[in-house]
């Protein structure tokens, strides 16, 4: 079972009728579920519920959205496409070499962090505990589609590390995983912005620098 995020009441999503045009009706109904994963994970997602939260028919609903996957895979793509805009390969794989190496500027490593938080800001946390929902439990072939994608711009990096496929894939996966958590305890409010950016840089370095120093034996 999912972890419940734990971070907003459901009254702040509640009673949110949709609009009568099409693609803005599809638009609110993966908002109200990126909310309702915020305020009760994953696991609280149904149909139901989100037609309950939209004031619409369950029949309205499946217009849109065939099953609850596709519905999460929509909020997960939401969120890889708005990170993939915020980020750049390039800078990705240095960032990575930086934060490998135990004499790195903190700097580089630090405001590539503050830059996803910025994403977070915008576009709230429902993406990243999709995500890491996603690494942990079996999913179709549309959401380890979607996976594959928001793993795109760290390849490069964690394979310069020394990384082979299946290594990038588990260390992707710890890194999804580490961010998440912290990121749950600064939504919640148990760590500020530069607290839970800080924690993050620690633990992500760490991880990166000790596999790199191990492939390097």
């Amino acid at each position: 079972m999912s972890p419940k995020p734990n971070r907003k009441s459901t009254d702040s999503i509640a009673h949110v009728p949709l609009e009568r045009q099409s693609d803005r009706r599809r638009s609110q109904l993966v908002e109200i579920t990126a909310r309702l994963i915020e305020a009760e994970g994953v696991d609280a997602v149904t149909l139901a519920r989100v037609a309950e939260l939209a004031e619409c028919s369950r029949a309205l609903v499946y217009r849109y959205f065939s099953n609850v996957r596709e519905l999460l895979d929509t909020v997960l793509l939401r969120f890889v496409e708005e990170m993939g805009d915020s980020l750049i390969s390039d800078d990705v794989v240095e960032v990575f070499a930086t934060a490998a190496s135990a004499d790195g500027d903190p700097d580089p490593p630090r405001q590539f962090l503050a830059q996803i938080f910025d994403v977070f800001e915008r576009v709230g946390i429902a993406g990243i505990v999709v995500l890491n929902s996603s690494l942990v439990a079996g999913t179709n072939d549309e959401a380890q589609s979607i996976r594959r994608l928001a793993m795109q711009p760290y390849e490069g990096a964690l394979e310069g590390l020394g990384a082979d496929e299946t290594e990038v894939d588990l260390l992707f996966g710890m890194l999804v995983s580490n961010t998440y958590f912290v990121v749950d305890y600064w939504r919640r409010g148990s760590l500020t912005r530069d607290e839970a950016i800080d924690l993050c840089l620690a633990s992500s370095s760490a991880l990166l620098r000790a596999f790199s120093e191990r492939a390097q034996q």
